[in-house]
C-alpha cells in the first residue's frame, strides 16, 4: 500500500503542469484536457489525481501585414483606422485589380452597356479606367473609411474546411455579414454602404447617357455580386492549388 502511495505522489508530480504560462507578451489560460485516475484499486484507492493541462501553443500570424486573406489557424492582427486606410490602398494596388477591370471593359466594349462611352478604341480604354476607378472607390470606402468608422474587419476569413456546399454559402455570405473588431459577426454595413458609395459615385465621370438612377442602382447591386464571387475565388482557389501539384509549381515559379 505504501508503494501504491509513493507512484502516486510521483505520477502527479509528473504530470500536473501550472494553470498559467507565459506565450509571447500575455499569460495565457490553458484549457483543462482529462483527468488523472489513481493506480490503486478496490477499497483503497484514491482519489482522482490534479487536472492535466495543455502547454499553450502561440498564435500563428498571417504571412503578410496587409494579408487579403486570413486561413485556419491563423490569428490575425488587429487593424487600427490607419491600418484599414492602408490595407484599402495595397488592395488597390495589387496587380490581379488589372484582371476584373480588363474583363469588365471587355463586356461592356462587347455588348453595349453602361458606362456607355461608344465602339472605338478610345472608348475602351475610357470604359478600362472606369472600370479601375470604380473598383478603387469600393476599396477605399469600404474596407478603409467605413470599416474604420463602423469597427469591422475588412479581411476575408477563409473556411477551408467541410463540404463544398457548405463553403460555398458561408464563403458568399461574407458578402453581407463580416467580422467585426471584436470578433463578432455583423451585418456588413461598411461593404454594403461603401459599394452604395461607389455607384453613387460613378455619376461624376460616367457619360451623360449612362448618368441615371437605375445605371446606379444595377452598378451596386453588381458589386455586391461581384463581392461575394470573389470570396469564393478566394475560398476554393487555394484548394485548387494544393489538390493540383503542377498548380503548385506554376504559383512558386
Amino acid at each position: 500500500m505504501k508503494a501504491k502511495w509513493m507512484v502516486s505522489a510521483v505520477l502527479a508530480s509528473a504530470v500536473t503542469v501550472p494553470a498559467f504560462t507565459q506565450v509571447g507578451q500575455g499569460p495565457v489560460r490553458l484549457p483543462e484536457t482529462a483527468r488523472v485516475a489513481a493506480l490503486a484499486d478496490g477499497p483503497g484507492a484514491l482519489p482522482l489525481l490534479p487536472v492535466v493541462h495543455q502547454m499553450a501553443v502561440a498564435a500563428v500570424p498571417p504571412r503578410r501585414k496587409y494579408a487579403q486573406v486570413i486561413e485556419p489557424g491563423e490569428t490575425a492582427q488587429q487593424f487600427t483606422s490607419t491600418d484599414k486606410v492602408m490595407y484599402s490602398f495595397a488592395e488597390v494596388a495589387r496587380p490581379i485589380t488589372l484582371l476584373p477591370a480588363l474583363y469588365s471593359a471587355s463586356y461592356e466594349q462587347l455588348f453595349n452597356t453602361d458606362p456607355k462611352y461608344g465602339h472605338d478604341a478610345g472608348a475602351f480604354g475610357e470604359k478600362f479606367g472606369a472600370s479601375m476607378l470604380r473598383s478603387a472607390s469600393v476599396r477605399v470606402f469600404s474596407d478603409g473609411v467605413l470599416a474604420s468608422a463602423l469597427h469591422q474587419d475588412p479581411r476575408y476569413y477563409r473556411i477551408g474546411q467541410g463540404s463544398v456546399i457548405h463553403r460555398g454559402l458561408r464563403s458568399a455570405m461574407q458578402a453581407l455579414v463580416r467580422r467585426g473588431d471584436d470578433g463578432g459577426s455583423q451585418i456588413n454595413f461598411s461593404g454594403i454602404g461603401g459599394r452604395a458609395a461607389a455607384a453613387a459615385l460613378t455619376v461624376t465621370y460616367y457619360p451623360e447617357p449612362s448618368i441615371t438612377a437605375p445605371v446606379v442602382a444595377s452598378t451596386f447591386l453588381i458589386s455586391i455580386a461581384t463581392d461575394a464571387g470573389g470570396d469564393l475565388l478566394l475560398e476554393f482557389i487555394p484548394s485548387v492549388i494544393h489538390r493540383f501539384p503542377i498548380m503548385r509549381e506554376l504559383r512558386i515559379k
